[in-house]
């Protein structure tokens, strides 16, 4: 991966650390290729007894049982020399998608983005371990690492993100704007991929649940740090709800404050009612009234 065609400043601390973030893809490559292989190993070994199945039920006989299995190996061994190539287009798709992509929306969409910074955001995905954060001080700085160790703690507890975020340092503040905004143009543009083609109604995307409000007090939380950055967020996070058929927006209120709102120019879906049973009579246009009378019924 050549660091001078990432598309990011040309500075020696983010050239350092796109390079360390890289070499540390090197110790997941080579679990991902163990990890494959032992799985394919286990397919050609549930293909192994399926065909033993079939010998022992009569349905092929020796002959034909050993050539068989020597397909499947030979299948397998050809699926195997594939292994290293596969897992490292995977891994590099993975790196420029979830390290170099936060980095670069920071520098785009960022009225002052520290070299620092950026490069915390590229090392955060290496650092899993406090091993891993001792390496991060040692190759990339203290300022670094502790860029690092606070987008992890508010990636790992997200739920008390917002609290965390409002009292850290504009730094942090910027560092984790970007990469969720980041991460909704990363996700739009998975979806939007997954939608296309696709007959309407077919594929229905929901946000977890709450993600609309968490978003919104994470934003409010690191809100006056970073104007531009701050914008590009909530144009990201919007973006994503069109694409899902979302209603919820974040615009800004009377006081220039984000918050969440509904579009309600964004009808709900039509429910569809069952034809009616014989094919001639119309569904009802209201529903029963309940037993007892009134609205609501007076069982309640």
């Amino acid at each position: 991966m050549d660091f001078k065609k990432s598309g990011l400043p040309q500075h020696p601390l983010v050239e350092k650390a796109f390079n360390f973030s890289y070499t540390a893809l090197d110790k997941l490559r080579r679990e991902a290729i163990k990890t494959t292989a032992f799985r394919f190993e286990e397919m050609r070994q549930k293909q192994h007894e399926i065909l033993d199945a079939k010998k022992e039920a009569g349905d092929i006989t020796d002959d034909q049982l050993k050539l068989q299995k020597e397909v499947v190996d030979k299948q397998f061994a050809l699926r195997a020399k594939t292994i290293p190539m596969a897992v490292g287009v995977s891994l590099d798709k993975q790196f420029l998608s979830h390290r170099v992509g936060p980095a670069k929306y920071l520098v785009d969409n960022s009225d002052n983005a520290q070299p620092e910074t950026i490069a915390a955001i590229l090392a955060t995905d290496a650092a899993r371990t406090p091993v891993d954060f001792r390496e991060v001080e040692k190759e990339l700085g203290t300022a670094v690492a502790d860029l690092v160790a606070d987008i992890r703690h508010m990636d790992t507890y997200h739920h008390g993100s917002a609290d965390h975020l409002k009292a850290s340092g504009d730094e942090t503040k910027r560092a984790f704007i970007a990469m969720m905004a980041a991460g909704f143009e990363q996700a739009n543009d998975e979806i939007s991929g997954l939608l296309k083609g696709a007959p309407p109604g077919t594929v229905k995307i929901n946000r977890e649940g709450g993600q609309d409000d968490l978003v919104t007090a994470n934003l409010g939380a690191a809100w006056g740090v970073d104007d531009k950055l701050q914008k590009a967020l909530m144009g990201s996070y919007n973006k994503m709800s069109v694409t899902i058929g979302s209603p919820m927006r974040i615009e800004l209120d009377k006081q220039g404050l984000p918050e969440l709102v509904k579009d309600m120019s964004v009808a709900p879906p039509t429910p569809q009612l069952p034809p009616p049973a014989n094919g001639n009579k119309k569904p009802p246009n209201k529903p029963p009234k309940p037993p007892g009378g009134g609205m609501s019924g007076d069982v309640f």
